[in-house]
């Protein structure tokens, strides 16, 4: 009935997602906090992040979202950047496009603990200064998980001081994988940094990718 049309549609619009904004550098937004605005976010929400001489923090996603990162401002070379970004269960479906995360520790800068994601145009560097293994994987998943895209994007791990093997991406045997299109980039001063490390699965696609491997930083 038309009665019952008109309430499906109004049903429709009521539940469309929101698109929410956030700056730190004073350009106006409806919020200046990254962490406040996902917790008022609801499932389906779009996140468009500023530009920024500020690290947006480490973040830890537990919601479906999509982030877009505003990238680089010709006049400053400013990024949306955050220091870690963490994918947990509750994330299933979330969308990350171009961020600038960046870290200098001994520890993962993308985790990745649930299925279904999608890495995009994002600039996604370690620079990491002890052994650590897979632990300092710039892209690092966690546990049995399936579903990852990840692609546009540059990957890089620089190690400092380091006795072993390390890689850029830790696939962690995961299912249903599509790495493409990307700059991938170790370097090491020590042995080795390997491209990618723990991918038996025969759902796995890497295509079209550059890798580049040198001595110094990245």
């Amino acid at each position: 009935t038309i009665a019952a049309l008109f309430c499906s549609l109004s049903f429709a619009f009521a539940t469309q997602a929101t698109v929410r904004t956030v700056s730190n550098n004073g350009f106006p937004a409806q919020f200046t906090s990254l962490t406040t605005a996902i917790a008022a976010a609801s499932i389906g929400d779009t996140l468009n992040i500023a530009a920024s001489g500020l690290s947006y923090g480490s973040i830890t996603l537990a919601k479906s979202l999509t982030l877009i990162g505003e990238v680089a401002w010709p006049a400053t070379g400013e990024s949306a950047s955050l220091d870690r970004l963490i994918l947990n269960p509750g994330a299933e479906g979330a969308k990350i496009m171009g961020l600038n995360i960046v870290s200098a520790g001994n520890f993962s800068v993308v985790e990745v603990n649930c299925d279904n994601v999608l890495v995009e145009r994002c600039r996604i560097r370690n620079v990491a200064n002890l052994f650590g293994g897979v632990s300092i994987a710039p892209v690092n998943v966690i546990g049995s998980h399936q579903g990852f895209t990840l692609r546009h994007s540059y990957i890089a791990l620089a190690v400092t001081n380091y006795t072993g093997t390390a890689p850029v991406i830790n696939l962690n045997n995961m299912n249903t994988v599509l790495i493409t299109n990307n700059v991938i980039y170790g370097s090491s001063a020590a042995n080795s940094v390997g491209y990618l490390s723990n991918s038996n699965s025969p759902t796995v696609t890497i295509a079209n990718n550059l890798f580049i491997s040198e001595s110094g930083s990245a």
